[in-house]
């Protein structure tokens, strides 16, 4: 009997990613209470990595070190602290829907776990080589684009805030949509290096 191994990749992770970012859109449409708030904020800014763990989960018997097993969890990690600017903002009376910082906390729910993946695989990168290894991260697409999403989000959270109005687009729709869409890019550069790395080898 012929034995089947299927090993991690950003192939099999994107429709995961996918299914991930509609989790994101559908936490718009919670009802606009202050415990909704809260769900819908940290809901839509981590189901992607909740479906990306699961993916990681379904195939961790066949899983080795490698730059994405370091980004699932480092994402998974970062997403649990995403509530943190959030609490402290509540708890010191700072308005948390204020133009800067709103976007600060909008960019945290929504990023935090793109801080956690960059921040793993440089952290692994130099556990493995020292600190020369960094060099290497700015060739490694996966961690560059974790690293542009973390300051685009912000960009677009206080574009939002700050520079447009209801009447000409809805805020909402960058802050969320556009924001989803981002946090598939890092995945889709890591497919993209597989695809470039088949018509290598």
């Amino acid at each position: 009997m012929e034995e089947h191994h299927h090993t991690l990749s950003f192939q099999g992770l994107l429709p995961y990613t996918i299914c991930g970012v509609l989790g994101r859109v559908i936490t718009t449409y919670l009802p606009q209470t202050s415990l909704g708030e809260v769900v819908a904020r940290y809901v839509g800014g981590s189901s992607d990595t909740v479906a990306e763990a699961l993916y990681w989960l379904l195939h961790s018997g066949h899983s080795e070190e490698s730059t994405l097993t370091h980004y699932i969890k480092g994402k998974v990690i970062g997403s649990m602290f995403s509530l943190i600017p959030y609490a402290c903002a509540s708890l010191l009376g700072y308005d948390v829907n204020s133009r800067v910082a709103g976007s600060l906390i909008a960019s945290s729910f929504a990023q935090s776990d793109q801080m956690g993946a960059f921040l793993s695989i440089t952290y692994h990168a130099i556990k493995k080589g020292g600190i020369k290894e960094l060099r290497d991260i700015t060739k490694n697409p996966v961690a560059m684009t974790s690293l542009g999403v973390l300051i685009l989000s912000f960009i677009i959270d206080y574009t939002a805030r700050n520079f447009i109005t209801p009447t000409t687009v809805d805020s909402k729709w960058l802050e969320t949509y556009l924001l989803s869409f981002l946090c598939m890019l890092p995945v889709v550069a890591g497919y993209i290096k597989e695809i470039r790395c088949r018509k290598h080898s």
